[in-house]
Order: C-alpha cells, then structure tokens, then sequence
C-alpha cells in the first residue's frame, strides 16, 4: 500500500470512527463505551509500532519518532475521550 493510499484509508477511517476524528471537539455523541473502534486505534499504533521496529525501515526520525508519535497521540485521544 502506497502512502498516499494509507493517507486517504485512514482519513476515511477516522472520518467514520469519532474517536479518530481529529477535526473538531469529540463527538461524544457518537462514542460507546463498548465500541470496537478503540480496539482498532490500538492494532493502528501496534502496527505502526512495529513498522518502525522492523530493519527495513530506514533510521529516520521521521521515519521512526514521527511515524510512531503520530499514532500514539490518536490513541491516547481515543483513551481520554473514553476513560480507559
């Protein structure tokens, strides 16, 4: 998968799963508690974890750091929004 693809698959995704929806305030309305779409943030920054952590990715910090930062914030969002 291409980054441009990756890109617009998880701008679809966060579009539909308010607790990846960084485009305004939560929406708390749309949240449950026993939703699924916490799990999914979770693989997210799992996988992007263990890109970062495998030899074919080159030793940048945009590479690494950012790539990782990057994920780590959405589910520490999605965690405070919900409690967990």
């Amino acid at each position: 998968m291409s980054d441009t693809t990756a890109t617009t698959a998880n701008a679809a995704s966060a579009s539909s799963n308010p607790l990846l929806d960084f485009s305004d305030l939560p929406r708390f309305g749309e949240i449950r508690t026993c939703d699924a779409r916490a799990r999914r943030a979770a693989r997210t920054e799992k996988a992007a974890v263990d890109r970062a952590a495998s030899p074919d990715t080159p030793a940048t910090w945009n590479d690494i750091v950012e790539t990782v930062e990057r994920e780590t914030e959405k589910l520490c969002r999605a965690r405070g929004i919900v409690g967990i």
